[in-house]
């Protein structure tokens, strides 16, 4: 019988551990079960408060229309309200595009930023249609962007470009590796019926602007997806084949991430 070392230990089928191995296996994971747990319990948290989201006022407040000229305004603006069809509940972005003939819209090069009356109408909405107890509370309009979660404001502002369209533009120098958007201060979450109810309480181009200004994706590992979109200028950023930009990941994952790929040597 061979006794092993202090150096090593032999599983049944001959293979040398060292114990060193084991104990980066042992803290990397435990490591890895508290990041998630973590991230999974500041995420219900942000859910649990939707103050955290932003608003500067109701419809036609900032220029003080009455509801029918506001009404009247959005309508030259931004198109016809929708009727909806009666098969709405099944209608997905692919339909929106199609029934709406949003191509029109979308390739005009040409077309208003959103300004605060249109925001304002979007989330008077969503208030109206979605959750009637949102509370829209930020110091930064979204026409200007929105606070992020450690209090600072984005380095980009909206405007239109000649013959590209609305965009973001850098305000600043911006520094590699600094944060530029925060959706967890940004984000709004909605469920596909959620959405479908959004997208028939709007103007035909306000709709088409939801519809292309939203996207699936889970809130948490394993979790249902859900429609997210935003109610501020940050919704213009574009995706890219070549992106400059990169999810930010947290100090505490990273050393997660380097005790795990030790674990696993």
């Amino acid at each position: 019988m061979v006794v092993p070392t202090s150096h090593q230990l032999k599983t049944r089928r001959g293979i040398a551990i060292s114990p060193q191995y084991i104990i980066y296996a042992v803290v990397g994971s435990c490591i890895l079960c508290l990041t998630f747990l973590a991230d999974y319990f500041y995420t219900e948290s942000l859910d649990s408060h939707p103050t955290l989201r932003v608003e500067a006022g109701g419809a036609g407040a900032l220029r003080g229309f009455k509801e029918e000229e506001m009404k009247a305004v959005i309508k030259k603006e931004w198109g016809k309200p929708i009727k909806r069809p009666q098969n709405w509940q099944t209608w997905g972005s692919y339909d929106v595009h199609k029934e709406l003939k949003c191509e029109k819209h979308a390739a005009n090069q040409n077309k208003p930023l959103p300004d605060m009356d249109y925001w304002n109408f979007v989330r008077d909405k969503y208030k109206e249609v979605v959750n009637s107890e949102a509370k829209f509370y930020d110091p930064i309009l979204p026409t200007d962007g929105y606070t992020m979660t450690n209090g600072e404001k984005q380095p980009y502002y909206a405007k239109k470009s000649p013959g590209k369209g609305r965009g973001l533009f850098a305000s600043r120098d911006i520094k590699k590796g600094e944060l530029v958007h925060d959706g967890r201060a940004s984000d709004i979450v909605m469920t596909a019926d959620e959405w479908r109810n959004m997208i028939f309480a709007l103007p035909q181009k306000m709709a088409c602007d939801l519809s292309e200004w939203s996207w699936t994706q889970r809130k948490k590992i394993g979790g249902p997806y859900k429609i997210f979109t935003a109610f501020n200028i940050s919704i213009l950023m574009n995706g890219s084949n070549k992106p400059n930009t990169s999810e930010y990941i947290s100090p505490m994952r990273r050393l997660c991430f380097i005790f795990f790929w030790f674990s696993c040597m």
